[in-house]
């Protein structure tokens, strides 16, 4: 394993404050670029819904981390309740971002970047539904949710939703 590897695993190790070493690779699986393996689905169902970052929310960069990681593997998955369990996560953590941030008024760099992740964060876990309009509808719903709990984030993805906007309205 590089070293560049190795640190981002037990980053997100650390992060996850795993108590258990399985459960702790198995999420790892996605900065390798592996699949689940056969037999593997429902310990990493498990280690999604394990996730809890509310005690994680002054670290962002372990909070992108795993929603990140979490739903590419929900996606992969299928999983409906990890895709449901990420989602609330995503819209708890934005939630405590506006009232840390007094609604918008006090946001760090670091915190605009957080919000504007969790439009591709809303992205990946829209991928857990084989169909299209499906897609759509759980991004259209998951990216409300976060922009209901903290309105601003809507805003600081203006670009990204008006570059969707201009896409689908371009069928050539």
């Amino acid at each position: 394993m590089s070293k560049e590897k190795a640190n981002r695993y037990h980053a997100v190790v650390g992060a996850a404050k795993c108590r258990n070493q399985k459960i702790c690779s198995i999420i790892y699986r996605v900065f390798g670029d592996l699949p689940v393996e056969a037999g593997q689905r429902e310990l990493m169902e498990s280690a999604i819904l394990s996730i809890d970052l509310a005690p994680l929310s002054d670290d962002l960069s372990a909070c992108a981390i795993l929603l990140h990681a979490g739903s590419m593997q929900a996606a992969a998955l299928r999983s409906s309740s990890g895709t449901q369990h990420l989602s609330d996560q995503a819209v708890m953590i934005a939630g405590m971002l506006r009232k840390r941030s007094r609604d918008g008024r006090k946001l760090t760099d670091d915190e605009r970047q957080f919000l504007v992740s969790l439009f591709q964060i809303a992205i990946n876990l829209s991928w857990s539904h084989a169909d299209g309009a499906e897609r759509a509808s759980e991004f259209a719903q998951l990216f409300g949710r976060i922009a209901d709990a903290f309105p601003k984030a809507a805003g600081l993805s203006r670009h990204l939703l008006n570059r969707v906007a201009g896409s689908a309205g371009n069928t050539e």
